[in-house]
């Protein structure tokens, strides 16, 4: 569109598509973007691999008052606290290990729902099925809860490791 002649030889304004640089803000948004979804990524593998790893319990033999005692220490240790979902963590693991001890099948590696699979239904997969409700169930384990996944698995080990 023209105006007609400016006066005094004035040349005519310049006309640009849009009066601020719209694609040098959104490359910019884009790269902006880009590192906040790369900062995030970062932060969730940093915590994945920082995730604190139970120290295992020294193996000890099954059916023996070694393994008695661990789980009695296990339920005093835990019992004054709210941790018990440690609690039955740690208890899976030394009962994982002394079955593998006794059995030379390994139990370390697989689900509650694998154990019950290989091994059938006995006493031992309704334990270990048991025992991981308690640990990844929505309710929370209370000390009467640990108190029971303790008696259990002194009577399970008793009757299935003896």
């Amino acid at each position: 569109m023209t105006l007609g002649r400016l006066p005094a030889g004035l040349a005519e304004p310049l006309h640009f598509d849009s009066p601020f640089p719209w694609t040098l803000v959104k490359i910019l948004a884009g790269v902006l973007v880009a590192l906040l979804l790369l900062a995030l990524v970062r932060r969730w593998l940093r915590r994945r691999r920082q995730a604190p790893s139970r120290p295992l319990p020294a193996p000890v033999p099954a059916a023996e008052p070694g393994l008695r005692e661990a789980i009695e220490s296990i339920r005093r240790r835990y019992r004054g606290g709210h941790a018990y979902r440690d609690a039955c963590h740690e208890l899976s693991s030394l009962l994982r290990r002394a079955f593998e001890h006794n059995t030379r099948r390994s139990y370390s590696t697989l689900t509650a729902g694998e154990i019950q699979r290989q091994v059938g239904d006995s006493r031992v997969a309704r334990f270990f099925a048991f025992l991981a409700e308690l640990q990844f169930g929505r309710r929370r384990p209370s000390g009467n809860d640990l108190d029971g996944a303790c008696d259990l698995a002194l009577d399970v080990a008793r009757e299935e490791l003896s």
